[in-house]
């Protein structure tokens, strides 16, 4: 794992992970920081393997979705906002910890996307 682990979370259960559009987009390129996101998956795959939950929450959606509806301006009204959020919002499974249960299951959301592992889905966002 990459950087320095905080004391007390060294024996966390369950870590929630908050990522902004700022770390996850490239603003400059309106694509994702595929570098930065490569590592950030290979943390995530070190906790999982240890047994950590990991649970994370992006505002990335907006920002990724950019560059599709050709959005170039800083501010947004709220439909272009909205209508950004559809685009670059898409439910995703991961079929690692539970995910295979959930999908096995059923009832997931129309047009959910079902990865392997989160290796697989940061693939995919940087190609």
């Amino acid at each position: 794992m990459t950087g320095v682990l905080i004391p007390g979370l060294v024996q966390a259960q369950r870590l929630v992970v908050k990522i902004g559009s700022a770390l996850v987009v490239d603003q400059d390129q309106a694509a994702p920081r595929a570098a930065w996101l490569s590592g950030v998956a290979k943390d995530i795959a070190a906790l999982r393997a240890r047994g950590v939950d990991v649970i994370v929450v992006s505002s990335g959606a907006i920002a990724l979705a950019r560059r599709t509806l050709r959005l170039t301006r800083k501010k947004l009204r709220l439909e272009e906002k909205q209508a950004a959020a559809a685009v670059g919002a898409r439910p995703i499974l991961v079929l690692t910890g539970k995910g295979a249960k959930t999908q096995k299951e059923g009832g997931l959301p129309p047009g959910t996307d079902i990865y392997p592992d989160l290796a697989a889905i940061a693939a995919e966002l940087c190609a």
